[in-house]
């Protein structure tokens, strides 16, 4: 019986770490009409990145559409398995309503959206060579080149920046110019990227596999546990020693963070030295810096954790 019992908590166990890892959020603006639609299901939607209204067939949970309004809304989508293709492979559920917004044929609607600016620009071409802003529209999402312009948004190099703005679709743009207008809301975060020598700091991150020597000031972790970055990708790679695991991670200054990480289920001999590495990665507020030859990680102004290179193979 307890082998049983055992059995279908791991069983329990692993499905909900592969549930966890196939769900994530994401904002979606959802248009006032369903001209162009031939089923009663189907909704125009537009995507953070969308320059065209899409088809949206699958079935919102908690959300009840009322023609004639615009709606923005925050959504947890689920990948529950493929199918013969006469049901959608994911599950969508309203987690908010962020925006409603009555619509007439005289009225240009706007949606708020959230980005993050990169501390640097880049180099770019429009209707001539010039510098861009370098945006995102997830906190770990890719960095892509920004041909508009803010209106209120002081840029300052050096600092990054989370910021909410109000996107605004123009429907007869000038020529050469930008389909939408951005004007700045809110500034939510600024905060200085140090480094002129960023660049080889990542370099340096990268190039070596990162194995942990000591946690909350014991050497007794589990042999094996290690870290791999990935710039290209702002991802992380590795092992707890036990389990691998993988994920988003950032870097804003000298603060460290990971997001959500998924993990095998393997059992461990040592349960407890692989949750308090994961706890490590979870820690709010995670600083750290470089020696020369270890990655030290901090809370507050506590030394919680080192890694010591190791040249990759």
């Amino acid at each position: 019986m307890k082998k049983i019992t055992f059995l279908l908590a791991s069983i329990f166990i692993f499905l909900s770490g592969v549930l966890s890892a196939q769900t994530n959020t994401f904002h979606m603006t959802i248009k006032e009409d369903r001209d162009g639609c031939k089923t009663a299901n189907c909704l125009l939607v537009k995507f953070y990145n969308s320059t065209d209204w899409e088809k949206f067939y699958a079935p919102i949970e908690g959300f009840n559409y009322q023609p004639g309004t615009r709606y923005r809304v925050k959504l947890e989508r689920t990948w529950i398995g493929e199918n013969d293709g006469t049901a959608p492979n994911y599950r969508y559920k309203l987690l908010e309503i962020m925006d409603k917004n009555p619509a007439s044929d005289n009225t240009n609607l706007s949606e708020n959206i959230e980005m993050w600016v990169k501390e640097e620009k880049a180099d770019c071409t429009g209707v001539a060579p010039m510098e861009c802003l370098q945006v995102r529209y997830q906190k770990t999402g890719d960095w892509e080149l920004f041909h508009s312009h803010i209106e209120g948004f002081d840029y300052e190099p050096g600092y990054q920046y989370r910021l909410l703005v109000s996107k605004t679709e123009n429907p007869n743009p000038p020529q050469d110019a930008s389909r939408y207008s951005y004007k700045l809301i809110q500034v939510k975060e600024k905060n200085r990227v140090s480094s002129p020598n960023a660049g080889s700091q990542a370099a340096f991150l990268e190039k070596y596999n990162w194995n942990l020597i000591q946690l909350n000031g014991s050497s007794d972790h589990l042999n094996g546990a290690h870290i791999i970055f990935d710039f290209s990708e702002n991802r992380v790679a590795g092992s707890t020693g036990c389990n691998r695991f993988g994920g988003p991670f950032e870097i804003t200054g000298d603060k460290i963070s990971f997001g959500a990480l998924f993990t095998t289920k393997m059992a461990c001999l040592n349960d407890n030295k692989e949750r308090e590495f994961l706890a490590l990665l979870n820690t709010e507020d995670l600083r750290f810096d470089i020696a020369e030859q270890t990655l030290n990680f901090y809370s507050g102004d506590e030394l919680i954790a080192i890694f010591g290179l190791q040249e990759k193979e």
